[in-house]
């Protein structure tokens, strides 16, 4: 009798976490597919870190949770929370992901400096395993140059890119003083670098420096 016992008990056990393993996988395909459009999935394998009680099986899984760091991996573990009236419960479970995704990368050796173009990169699917760093987008091209000297063949990331400023240090800029209804303008050498919005500091002559708001890729304003 306890044998049968404890048969039925490891049964309902067993089926309560492959029911709840079908549905946090289908919650973590999702997840990927959200943060990585291209990602063709085979298949992923789910297991529970430890084993659900029966008693649970009436729960429902309301929430999945996945740190940044797992999700640029191809295994690793996520926290889920069953919900049952006011009850919560966390368990975690591991997974172990089959697929792959199209990166962008280099076709050629790009020097440091070089703004990042379409014709620089070829998109390659790849194995997923880990990113260490965020791929560039379509939407990046013509906004980053090199930050250094990158190596052909080379999966193309932000880490290695620089943002493309509208006014670069040593620029020759057009300052605008607005003063009543009076406007004046000069030329001023810009001593640091910037987007539309942002805040620099400007040379006049080789002497006098001002504050300025970039107002366009080649004026700003004068603030003080």
């Amino acid at each position: 009798m306890k044998r049968i016992f404890i048969l039925i008990f490891l049964t309902a056990s067993l089926f309560a976490n492959e029911l709840f393993e079908d549905i946090v996988k289908n919650m973590l395909e999702r997840k990927f597919l959200q943060t990585y459009p291209s990602m063709e999935i085979e298949n992923i394998d789910i297991k529970s870190a430890s084993s659900i009680n029966k008693k649970f099986s009436t729960f429902k899984v309301v929430k999945l949770s996945i740190t940044k760091d797992n999700l640029r991996r191809n295994r690793g573990s996520v926290l889920v929370t069953l919900k049952k009236g006011n009850k919560r419960r966390n368990f975690y479970f591991r997974y172990n992901i089959n697929a792959t995704i199209a990166l962008y990368k280099t076709t050629i050796p790009i020097k440091t400096g070089r703004e990042i173009t379409p014709d620089l990169v070829s998109l390659q699917r790849v194995k997923f395993k880990t990113l260490y760093d965020t791929p560039i987008k379509n939407k990046d091209f013509y906004k980053y140059i090199a930050k250094t000297n990158i190596k052909e063949d080379s999966v193309l990331s932000l880490r290695v890119l620089k943002k493309l400023t509208d006014i670069k240090r040593n620029d020759i800029v057009t300052a605008i003083i607005k003063e009543g209804g009076v406007t004046l303008s000069f030329s001023a050498k810009a001593l640091g670098e910037g987007n539309i919005g942002d805040i620099i500091k400007i040379r006049r002559d080789h002497k006098k420096i001002f504050k300025a708001k970039i107002v366009s890729k080649n004026s700003v304003e004068v603030l003080d």
